[in-house]
């Protein structure tokens, strides 16, 4: 459901206000020239795991060139903006969690070629589904790259590999496979799996996006003293783990109870644990907004 107040270039507006046209004729609707996040405001009142947004949005301006948006960067403007926000569509009062999806987009007019760094900016909410706790996953293999060319940081406007694939799949939940039959990720979710007192991720590369999910389980383990490692995860190699899940900012442990026709564990003494570790340590790189 879409909710009746965003933001737009700091300023709170209603979905009706009227949109500069300059801003409409802009590079990101040309070409995708630019870049979104989207984050969790949990029960009205906290964005889960804000540090790492902060320092993936960082990281996008620097790599197109653009302006950063201090608003967006600033811990106590974007508090003061976002509750505002907040209160303005009343989450505060209800303990609604939300969905919040910044995108940015340069200036300019058409022509592949442009030299501005100058950025405009829309913050949407949505109503956040109801929380996942486990999930049927099918194998989608990719015949190229899905990513080639795009820093591993950048959630790039420019995701038409993506909008293909959840056509083409009528919006199943998949795990992205290369053509060597190593998994990789989710359309929208990074990729774990656990065995024995070890977190595994997918070898991080350009061509695999490097989440907040998975920016927050790395630093987790750092601070939690639990080993983590980059390995590949073959198909054949499913069933002897643990435990497998997806995460994102919504669904921070969404455990695939089967994989195509292959039905897997759904606990692990070692996940549970690191659930309790999110709890407590997801606080500490929140930001509250009230």
């Amino acid at each position: 459901m879409d909710i009746p107040f965003l933001i737009y270039n700091g300023e709170v507006v209603s979905r009706n206000h009227p949109i500069p046209m300059e801003s409409l004729l802009n590079r990101g609707l040309y070409y995708g020239d630019g870049f979104f996040d989207t984050q969790f405001l949990e029960d009205g009142l906290s964005i889960r795991n804000w540090e790492f947004h902060k320092n993936r949005l960082i990281h996008s301006f620097e790599q197109l060139g653009l302006k950063a948006i201090e608003a967006l960067l600033d811990p106590a403007k974007y508090q003061k903006m976002i509750a505002e926000l907040a209160q303005k569509n009343e989450f505060h009062f209800s303990k609604t969690s939300s969905i919040l999806r910044i995108q940015c987009w340069r200036l300019g007019g058409r022509g592949y070629m442009s030299r501005s760094s100058e950025v405009a900016y829309l913050i949407e909410c949505f109503e956040a589904p109801i929380s996942k706790k486990d999930v049927k996953v099918s194998t989608y293999t990719l015949a190229n790259s899905l990513r080639a060319g795009i820093p591993s940081t950048l959630k790039s406007s420019s995701a038409y590999t993506y909008v293909r694939i959840a056509n083409e799949t009528e919006g199943e939940t998949v795990v992205l496979v290369d053509s060597q039959k190593n998994a990789l990720e989710g359309l929208n979710t990074s990729l774990f799996w656990i065995r024995g007192n070890t977190l595994f991720a997918p070898k991080q590369t350009d061509h695999l996006l490097m989440g907040v999910s998975r920016m927050f389980l790395t630093q987790l383990c750092e601070d939690h003293g639990y080993l983590f490692e980059e390995k590949s995860l073959s198909l054949n190699e499913i069933a002897q783990q643990d435990v497998v899940f997806l995460s994102n900012a919504i669904y921070p442990f969404c455990v695939i109870t089967k994989w195509d026709q292959l039905k897997l564990p759904v606990h692990a003494a070692f996940l549970d644990e690191i659930k309790d570790a999110y709890s407590k340590t997801t606080k500490k790189y929140s930001l509250d907004i009230y």
